[in-house]
């Protein structure tokens, strides 16, 4: 699900093509099992919530890359954020 949103701009076509297809097969084979195995019809608030939940993933990794993007560009310290080292080591290797 995560593939999919801005908040990811270097991936390639191919990988995005590819994750589209994974995403389609598991909406098709979820949605059978929740319309033949638990015979539920209405299911559609849980994957509203599921998509409320990425939502909220996107808007902290845009968070904080761009508090990231400030630290870098300013020198606030290294301990202005609260970041785990693995964050800041990411951030330091995708930049």
């Amino acid at each position: 699900m995560l593939i999919r949103f801005p908040a990811l701009p270097q991936i390639s076509k191919t990988t995005q093509d590819l994750a589209d297809k994974i995403i389609e097969d598991a909406s098709i084979k979820l949605h059978e099992y929740y319309t033949k195995e638990l015979r539920v019809r209405d299911y559609a608030a849980r994957q509203a919530k599921l998509y409320k939940i990425g939502i909220m993933v996107e808007g902290i990794i845009q968070n904080k890359t761009e508090m990231l993007k400030a630290w870098s560009l300013f020198n606030f310290g290294k301990n202005a954020f609260s970041f785990p080292k693995f964050e800041i080591d990411y951030f330091i290797y995708k930049s």
